[in-house]
Formats: C-alpha cells, structure tokens, sequence
C-alpha cells in the first residue's frame, strides 16, 4: 500500500503527519521523491497555502496518472473560519473537476482520494488532549481562555474566537501553546510551526483517539481517525 499526502501547510503538518503515519502504519516507510514510491511508502507534499493548495491537486493527479503506483491520495487543509460544510462542497467539486481534467478515472482506476479538512486547523485537533489542559491554570493566559472555553469538556472544533478581530485558527493556536506550556517546561512542549514538539508523539494521538471514540467531539479528525482504520493503522491508535 502507498499513501500520498498532500497537505496545505509547508511545515506543520508535513512533520506531524510523518510522525503520526510512522505510529499508526509501522510498516511503511516516508520517501522524499515520487520517483523512489515503490512498495509499502508514503509521501507528504506541501500544497503551499491555500488557494496554491487547489492547483496542486492537479498536479499531483497528473504525476499519479504518469505512474498510478499510489493507491490512497490523502488531500488535508484548513477549513479555519469558513463553513464546513461549505468548505467540503469547495473542496469536493474542486477534486472531481480535476480527476475529469487528467482522466484520472481512466489511468488510474484504483487510486482513492480522501478529503481531510481541518476543522478549523491542525492546531484545533492538538486541543483535544483532556490531561494536558489543566483544571486550574496558574497562569492568567490560559485562565482567561479556559473561562472563554474549556476544551477539556467542550469540542475544540466548536470553539469561535475569543476576539472578533481574531481569526479562529490564530485563537487557537494561541490558546494551545499556553496550555502545552503550562503542562510541563520541557522543551517538547514548546510548541511552534517549526518544531510541534509532543503533539507528534504515539501517546498524544492515542489521546486524542480516545477524546474522539469517548465524546464524540473532533469529528473532522475523528473521520481521518475512521479512514486510517478502516486501511489497517494501529488499533489502539485508531480503533
């Protein structure tokens, strides 16, 4: 099995995807080039932003097409303050429109394509982690923003700005860097772009897993979860 991962992000996402895919499918290996997908790989590719992203399908359609040796091609971006469910429709017509546009139908009849849309950024997901918030912060950051909304109880995925000046993604990733760090001054909880530290580690996604088969929130990672699962990931990881 060979996986392509084309994610909007040129950081982020490339490095915590590798890590979660290296947890969930030990079997496979991450290669850098298309050229050196043989068996049992899988590829992260940067969309660069969005609305570069949406072009990008089509080329990694196109270079599919060349040689259909990728049989699950994960496309994941942000919906961050547009409508789910809207974002979805953007994102499905754009898909189909480009598959017609390269026949990929034709030349690459076993290749699927799954639609992974952040709800409202990969940040958003990293929040779902109940045992790192803590129940009574210290400090007056995280205090605030606990009183704004708990994500220890309440979906991350629901929470709006607490400013209406603030997009929801920056919110967010606000609000998850407090509370990694008030967890624990380790360096791994620092959490940056660049470097996103502990949120990559086998026993955070297995938290997170829990939070989406217990409660029912984090849908939108909660159907990646379901994805992964139905292709053979690791149980406890994703079952």
């Amino acid at each position: 099995m060979n996986l392509y991962f084309l994610v909007e992000g040129r950081r982020t996402e490339k490095r915590v995807y590798a890590r979660w895919l290296a947890h969930v499918f030990p079997a496979l290996s991450q290669v850098e080039r298309f050229a050196d997908v043989a068996s049992d790989h899988y590829l992260i590719v940067s969309g660069g932003g969005q609305p570069a992203i949406l072009d990008e399908i089509g080329a990694a359609l196109a270079t599919i097409c060349e040689r259909p040796v990728i049989d699950h091609l994960f496309i994941c971006l942000d919906a961050e303050d547009e409508d789910l469910t809207a974002k979805r429709a953007e994102l499905d017509a754009e898909i189909t429109r480009r598959r017609h546009d390269v026949g990929a139908d034709a030349r690459a009849p076993a290749l699927r394509i799954h639609a992974v849309i952040q709800n409202c950024c990969i940040e958003t997901w990293f929040l779902g982690h109940r045992k790192v918030m803590k129940a009574q912060p210290s400090t007056s950051e995280l205090a605030r923003y606990k009183a704004f909304y708990d994500v220890r109880t309440a979906d991350p995925e629901a929470m709006p700005s607490i400013e209406q000046t603030m997009p929801r993604a920056v919110f967010h990733g606000q609000y998850l860097r407090a509370m990694l760090a008030e967890r624990s001054p380790e360096p791994r909880f620092r959490y940056s772009k660049r470097n996103p530290g502990v949120v990559t580690d086998h026993d955070y996604l297995a938290a997170l897993g829990r939070r989406c088969r217990d409660t029912g929130h984090l849908p939108s990672l909660a159907g990646l979860l379901d994805t992964w699962h139905a292709l053979g990931g690791v149980p406890d990881l994703v079952g």
